[in-house]
């Protein structure tokens, strides 16, 4: 199937001696459709803090119809068998919760046809963990920084870093311990499909802190380590999908960023 291809889960596979572990769950790390921002950026006072109005930001129309191709790739391609459990995490902000309901009752509309797509029994888990993180400048600076991004083709999150790497720095490492424990209470879900709704910082400073783990403890974020995790942040596109893997208790990056579901989009 699609998406034993894509993202290589091995939870359906027979494990010979010579072959990788399998995998005993599956986080699929998936950032909010694109929203209403301009709108919601031009209706603020310009010297307003970003953090105050990013949560009520709401889906746009292209993000809608984001979220439908995402809802069906997930629901025609999630294994069929050897799915014991499916939960469903996300952040509070609008953006993200919207999306994450819409794909509990698309599960749940898909099993009443298909006894075997799982649903998530316990419904939707919002959890503060999966906030975005603050960025703690401005709506002006936002503003700034998506000019910026637009013409030199980065993502804003990589020219507010850039923008002023000792805050950035600050944020980040101010931000470590919440992102290790998510990481840590996310690994204590029972179920083996786990979706996880949430933004483009935050998964991709998970991916950035899942490989530096590889290589031993994490406990600080330094300047030279802002081009790496802006580097993942430039791949996690509107409703693109990063996988990690726990494989013996340990966690491991799949893919990151993909997007194949928007390629069926006109």
């Amino acid at each position: 199937m699609e998406f034993e291809r894509e993202f290589s889960t091995g939870l359906e596979q027979e494990v010979s001696p010579e072959a990788e572990p399998r995998p005993e769950k599956v986080f699929l790390l998936i950032r909010h459709p694109s929203t209403r921002m301009e709108r919601a950026i031009d209706e603020s006072d310009p010297e307003q803090s970003w953090d105050d109005i990013e949560e009520d930001i709401r889906i746009d129309r292209k993000g809608g119809t984001m979220s439908r191709s995402l809802l069906d790739y997930l629901t025609s391609t999630t294994l069929e068998k050897d799915v014991i459990e499916v939960d469903i995490y996300t952040s509070p902000a609008v953006r993200a919760k919207s999306l994450a309901e819409s794909l509990e009752k698309k599960l749940d509309y898909e099993h009443r046809r298909n006894q075997n797509i799982p649903v998530a029994k316990k419904g939707v888990y919002a959890i503060n963990q999966l906030r975005e993180l603050p960025l703690k400048c401005s709506i002006r600076e936002v503003q700034d920084c998506i000019k910026a991004a637009k013409k030199e083709g980065k993502s804003p999150m990589t020219k507010w870093m850039e923008s002023d790497p000792e805050r950035a720095t600050n944020i980040l490492n101010n931000e470590l311990p919440r992102i290790k424990e998510n990481l840590a209470f996310l690994q204590k879900s029972p179920a083996n499909i786990n979706f996880v709704v949430t933004h483009r910082l935050v998964i991709a400073f998970s991916v950035w802190v899942v490989q530096k783990q590889e290589q031993g403890e994490v406990n600080e974020v330094n300047k030279e380590d802002l081009k790496d995790i802006s580097t993942i942040a430039d791949q996690i596109d509107y409703t693109s999908i990063t996988e990690l893997q726990q494989i013996k208790g340990e966690l491991k990056l799949g893919q990151i960023g993909q997007t194949s579901h928007l390629s069926t989009q006109s």
